[in-house]
């Protein structure tokens, strides 16, 4: 499967292949904190060796808890788009597919790329699509630690309704 396929969950948790997880249960919530985010980025920049408007990478990742067991990986794009003109930062696009054994998560959102080089705080939407985290919402967070090659993240997901 890859980024630009079609999300499967919805029409198989509809037809019964996929069991919903029920209010109460476990699956209500998925707090991971402090995650190791270990990436292979592949940056093509416009010019080199950039951040500059119309960059964009591609990537993938591995999460691990602080014992170092990963705990799952990512798929990710993301597009350096705009220049924000309250401040004349840099805006990147993002877009990934995060997979751990039990359930995956989409996420989505803007990148305040001078924020992410400082070692900021980041957040984007996240939505659980299969799995127990079939219909949770909530936040990736990440921040950079070694730039371009290791981030801190935090997946906070809860059920709403």
């Amino acid at each position: 499967m890859s980024l630009a396929d079609p999300v499967p969950a919805f029409t198989e948790a509809v037809s019964g292949a996929v069991p919903v997880p029920e209010p109460g249960d476990a699956a209500d919530s998925l707090v991971l904190e402090d995650l190791t985010e270990d990436v292979d980025l592949r940056y093509h920049a416009v010019v080199p060796p950039g951040p500059g408007l119309g960059d964009h990478n591609t990537y993938d990742s591995t999460f691990s808890d602080a014992e170092g067991t990963v705990l799952g990986t990512l798929e990710g794009a993301g597009w350096k788009v705009l220049v924000r003109e309250s401040d004349g930062h840099l805006m990147s696009f993002y877009t990934e597919r995060a997979v751990f054994p039990d359930g995956e998560i989409r996420t989505t959102g803007w990148v305040d790329v001078q924020a992410i080089l400082e070692g900021k705080w980041q957040s984007l939407y996240a939505v659980g699509i299969s799995g127990r985290y079939l219909g949770l919402v909530g936040t990736r967070d990440l921040k950079g630690e070694i730039p371009r090659k290791r981030f801190r993240a935090n997946f906070k997901l809860y059920r709403q309704g």
